[in-house]
């Protein structure tokens, strides 16, 4: 999912510093002559826009969630070949066959996408075709893992990690009005009979049955919980300029999965983008995204760079280096389990 942030709306009756500082807008541009109307619209967007969750939920379109449609042409849970854009799979599971649409849930993709760069067979085992009694596919399976919260929710006395299979229809996807899938895949696969792969979107629509619906997933999350909901293991979260450059490429070698996660913009950058004046990350890199982490690339100099991939399935970073990690990211996950899938 870019550029947006995960709003934090203010809850109860009490004024929130959001609120304040629309209100102190709107106070200030009347006091000093600004049009009352202008100053107001001003304010509410200066409130809108403000203050973050640390959720990372950046998509790269902003259209209304659409309603499910049934998918008519022929599909295929898994498909080695080319897609519109000219990327080529390696496998018939491949990093490229992500493709976020317009919903805010780039912390999921990019987790998944740890898997399929890491362990590509590992989507398989947590994906079942269920098929009726003249064997034509008609719902998938998806396993994810629940944490037990323990005795009275403090984690006491956990059990550790459940199944939850969660099962979805083989055709009902979601499509904007001109019959486009909007969510992941888009545009995907296609198979040598034309069949469309979407193993993307059903992984995708069964996270989303299981929170509650799109709504609730593309409202932004973390990388780390999202690798523990798919591997049953806890991440561990490393602090953005303490991860040293040869601990990631340890921890990549031994098949661990990774996502790095940009900041949110500051304060001041949001008052400059209320003026038009757009704050931008280096190197391509977008606010408030996740990325997967694809390996570490070395200089002839001796210097160091991270290779991301961006789960919109297009725009990907230049390779960053390695000391400009902290002034660019706030969060960074690892996940040990996804070698065991």
């Amino acid at each position: 999912m870019a550029g947006a942030v995960a709003v934090a709306p203010a809850k109860g009756p009490a004024t929130s510093p959001v609120e304040h500082a629309g209100q102190l807008f709107r106070l200030f541009g009347s006091m000093f002559g600004g049009d009352p109307d202008l100053m107001d619209t001003a304010g509410k967007q200066l409130k809108n826009s403000l203050g973050s969750t640390g959720e990372k939920n950046a998509a790269p379109g902003d259209k209304k969630l659409p309603t499910s449609h049934e998918i008519t042409g022929p599909t295929t849970l898994y498909a080695q070949g080319k897609d519109a854009l000219g990327n080529k799979d390696k496998g018939d599971i491949d990093l490229n066959d992500i493709k976020q649409g317009y919903l805010g849930d780039c912390y999921f993709l990019a987790s998944v996408g740890a898997i399929s760069h890491q362990n590509p067979d590992g989507i398989k085992r947590l994906i079942k075709e269920n098929k009726d009694k003249d064997r034509n596919v008609v719902s998938y399976t998806v396993t994810f893992k629940e944490k037990d919260s323990g005795f009275l929710g403090t984690g006491l006395f956990s059990s550790g990690y459940k199944d939850v299979p969660i099962t979805v229809d083989a055709k009902k996807f979601p499509k904007d009005k001109d019959g486009n899938e909007t969510h992941a895949n888009l545009p995907g696969d296609t198979d040598a009979s034309g069949r469309q792969e979407i193993w993307p979107l059903v992984m995708e629509q069964a996270y989303a049955q299981k929170h509650g619906g799109y709504e609730k997933i593309g409202k932004g999350g973390f990388p780390a919980d999202a690798m523990s909901e798919l591997t049953g293991k806890d991440s561990d979260r490393k602090t953005p300029g303490k991860y040293a450059s040869d601990q990631l490429e340890k921890d990549l070698a031994s098949g661990k999965g990774v996502c790095f996660s940009t900041r949110g913009k500051s304060f001041w950058e949001k008052i400059g983008g209320l003026f038009g004046k757009e704050a931008a990350l280096s190197n391509g890199l977008v606010h408030n995204h996740a990325y997967t982490v694809t390996g570490v690339q070395t200089s002839e100099d001796g210097k160091k760079y991270v290779l991301l991939n961006n789960p919109w399935g297009q725009d990907h970073p230049k390779p960053i280096p390695f000391d400009e990690i902290k002034e660019n990211f706030d969060d960074i996950a690892v996940n040990d389990g996804i070698k065991d899938l």
